[in-house]
């Protein structure tokens, strides 16, 4: 190996290990001694991830392993002609996936970086029978809540688009807020109307304002994510909550080949990856506020396990998901 390729090795280590010790640094600067141990202790098992790890991780050569059913049917594509965030025409190859089936070329955007699925299905929307679904609830749609009650008054209006089963939906049905889902999906919604959350079977086009407007884990599956956040935000009432998740494509857990494989470079599920960056990028273009992280502001005790995410946001780094909100101007 060539002096240049050892040296691209450590770099590609050392870009995820240096934050983490910034942040162990800050940990024993402000973290109470009683959640220190639990803390700590995680933040040093993060920072051992990228050492523990071969450098292959970090190259194409990590994405094997996704295979093609026998026999799968093909789906019908909806190829990109221009980069989704910036209007772009100019892709470099990032790497191709086999999943499901079929074939998935991953590009970058030659002008803003943004990286995404060249030739996406047509249909992206998750049509799973209502017999196979139930309740996920998972700590983000309490922390949602939280965000959602420390800023709405009595009354106020709270539209989720992309909402699914509606699990945010359910945890505010005793709240003194007033709840409206958009999701086009049959089965999920059908599930969460089942359940009593008040779901419109449709993709979400506007018109309908509201105090604050929820997009959890939706971006990353849609052919236009900055399109679906700037119609979002014009429905957005002055002084509003926008709040998006999305995951991370610089997500320092992407050091395990597991982790890419089930949680990152899966299309057809997911077609756009995110970078701060492009996070940045889409709430300017939406004419919205630079969005600001959770930090610990929704966590509670209980959320022990967000403590290292809230932590290296807090310090302005962004090596887990996207987890931000903005108030309208």
């Amino acid at each position: 190996m060539s002096f240049r390729g050892r040296v691209g090795r450590f770099d590609h280590v050392f870009r995820f290990l240096v934050p983490l010790i910034v942040i162990h640094a800050a940990v024993i600067a402000i973290v109470p001694p009683l959640q220190f141990g639990v803390v700590f202790g995680s933040l040093v098992l993060l920072s051992l991830w990228p050492v523990a790890v071969q450098h292959r991780v970090f190259t194409r050569m990590g994405c094997r392993g996704y295979r093609a059913a026998p026999g799968a049917k093909k789906m019908e594509r909806s190829p990109r002609d221009c980069c989704a965030l910036c209007g772009n025409t100019e892709f470099h190859p990032k790497l191709t996936i086999s999943r499901k089936g079929d074939d998935f070329s991953i590009v970058q955007c030659g002008g803003c970086g943004h990286v995404f699925v060249a030739d996406p299905p047509a249909d992206t929307a998750n049509h799973v029978e209502i017999e196979k679904i139930d309740w996920a609830f998972r700590p983000r749609h309490h922390q949602i809540r939280r965000l959602i009650l420390a800023h709405l008054k009595s009354g106020q209006r709270v539209l989720e688009i992309g909402c699914g089963r509606g699990e945010v939906g359910y945890l505010l049905r005793d709240d003194p807020v007033v709840y409206q889902g958009y999701e086009p999906a049959r089965g999920l919604s059908d599930f969460g109307i089942r359940a009593g959350v008040p779901i419109v079977q449709e993709i979400f086009r506007g018109g309908d304002m509201a105090d604050a407007i929820v997009i959890d884990n939706v971006i990353e599956h849609v052919a236009e994510p900055r399109q679906m956040i700037e119609v979002a935000a014009r429905s957005l009432r002055p002084g509003g909550l926008m709040i998006v998740i999305t995951p991370n494509v610089h997500d320092v857990r992407a050091v395990f080949p597991q982790f890419r494989k089930r949680h990152l470079w899966i299309p057809p599920d997911h077609i756009n990856y995110f970078s701060a960056r492009d996070i940045d990028f889409i709430f300017t273009a939406a004419n919205l506020p630079q969005p600001q992280r959770f930090r610990f502001f929704p966590l509670s005790l209980k959320d022990y396990r967000f403590f290292p995410r809230a932590f290296s946001e807090t310090l302005g780094l962004s090596i887990f998901g996207h987890n931000v909100f903005a108030i309208r101007n």
